[in-house]
């Protein structure tokens, strides 16, 4: 199912980190805005000030596509036709097998009788079927002391020049 069968009117709003997470080049950006704009679909980004409901909007954004940069190189758009893994942190649920592939993460989670992917597919289940809000979500979660990915691999996190523990608990924004 691509993106434009979905169910009219069911999403407004597409919100994106950033705009090159929306597309690689100007054209590919400014395509996928059209398409869903079309839809009835807004866009905006966390971190760039453009709106697409406005001209002022419009133009900032068409500079800023002009702006993103093509992908790393041939080995790594190889690797990731390919559907190796390319790095960074490692999405809660999952795991890298050893031919650097993603793969569900079924492992029994420290100190609960749960795997990381039984966690993914609690938090799907909550939001979809019970419609939880994600703050309702993070307390479920952190009620029934599920460790969070930091705390379960023991990893810190950078505050100024130290690396720190985190707290340990689910948050909203996760």
């Amino acid at each position: 199912m691509n993106a434009f069968s979905m169910t009219p009117g069911r999403f407004d709003l597409l919100l994106i980190y950033k705009l090159d997470r929306l597309g690689r080049s100007a054209r590919i950006i400014l395509n996928a805005v059209y398409d869903l704009e079309k839809h009835g679909i807004k866009i905006r980004s966390m971190t760039e000030p453009f709106d697409t409901g406005d001209p002022s909007g419009r133009f900032l954004l068409t500079i800023l596509a002009g702006g993103s940069r093509p992908g790393k190189g041939n080995g790594s758009n190889r690797a990731a036709r390919a559907g190796k893994w390319l790095g960074s942190i490692i999405p809660y649920g999952y795991i890298v097998n050893t031919e650097g592939y993603l793969e569900i993460n079924e492992n029994p989670l420290p100190g609960v009788n749960m795997t990381e992917a039984d966690v993914v597919r609690l938090i799907y289940r909550l939001v979809a079927e019970e419609k939880y809000s994600t703050i309702k979500v993070a307390d479920y979660l952190n009620a029934l002391c599920i460790p969070t990915s930091y705390a379960k691999d023991g990893r810190k996190m950078r505050k100024g020049i130290r690396k720190v523990n985190t707290a340990g608990i689910w948050r909203p924004g996760r």
